[in-house]
């Protein structure tokens, strides 16, 4: 006999919070990022290169350009609207870069559930 059980509420509010704190944490992982790059930089001579022999600026453009990805990526979790199939979410409706419709009921920024 298969017992189906769908995730209750717990479950999404719970990955809802997740998102957020990956968000932030995506989020300040590269402005942490970016700004070491951008200040090595600046400073050539406070920085030594893994490998003398490679110019140590490309090294800095990349890890600048990692940040701009991590930035972005913060960007799109935090904005997302938060995903709540137990509250008749379909899985279409959280892939859009607005945060919220305004057709969208009001709903929780952190866990997604109801403002009443």
């Amino acid at each position: 006999m298969a017992h189906t059980s769908t995730p209750g509420p717990r479950l999404w509010r719970a990955l809802n919070v997740l998102q957020r704190v990956a968000g932030f944490s995506a989020t300040a992982t590269g402005v942490i990022f970016g700004t070491w790059a951008v200040w090595s930089l600046l400073n050539p001579g406070a920085a030594l290169p893994a490998d003398p022999s490679a110019d140590p600026r490309l090294g800095h453009f990349v890890v600048l350009a990692f940040a701009g990805v991590l930035l972005a990526l913060g960007a799109v979790l935090l904005r997302a609207r938060p995903y709540r199939p137990d509250l008749g979410d379909s899985l279409s409706s959280g892939h859009d870069l607005r945060a919220t419709r305004p057709s969208d009921p009001l709903r929780r920024w952190w866990t997604g559930d109801p403002v009443e």
